[in-house]
């Protein structure tokens, strides 16, 4: 008969300490839907032509000309150079992986993992030609 009254109790406890962490559990989630209600996202009402919108850990966002957001780069970096040689803001594209940083036509340039090669062979990872 112990072991009754002792699984009893464990299981009583059990369940407190389980109702417990619900309890607290939904109080953060609550806390944390508040807290996003009250604050729209740094890109929220962002347009083609503004400046990068910069998160809180001082990064700015990459955006798509269209609004959608790509990414985050560190402000100085060799991204940040990249979007001001093209004018903007914003990347044309609606992806991360399609960023090409020569211009169409050109038979090298970057491959799809980063590196270097002639994209005619199949991206096939060469030398580039000397100019």
């Amino acid at each position: 008969m112990g072991n009754r009254e002792c699984l009893a109790a464990a299981k009583a406890r059990w369940e407190a300490a389980t109702q417990r962490i619900d309890d607290e559990s939904a109080l953060c989630y609550a806390r944390v839907r508040s807290l996003e209600r009250r604050e729209p996202p740094p890109w929220a009402n962002w347009k083609s032509g503004d400046p990068p919108p910069r998160a809180k850990d001082g990064r700015y966002y990459l955006m798509s000309c269209s609004g959608k957001v790509l990414g985050l780069f560190k402000p100085g970096g060799a991204l940040e150079m990249e979007l001001k040689t093209r004018g903007g803001s914003c990347h044309p594209s609606e992806t991360w992986g399609d960023i090409d940083l020569l211009p169409k036509g050109s038979e090298w340039g970057y491959c799809r993992d980063g590196s270097w090669g002639h994209r005619s062979n199949g991206c096939v990872h060469a030398s580039p030609p000397s100019n």
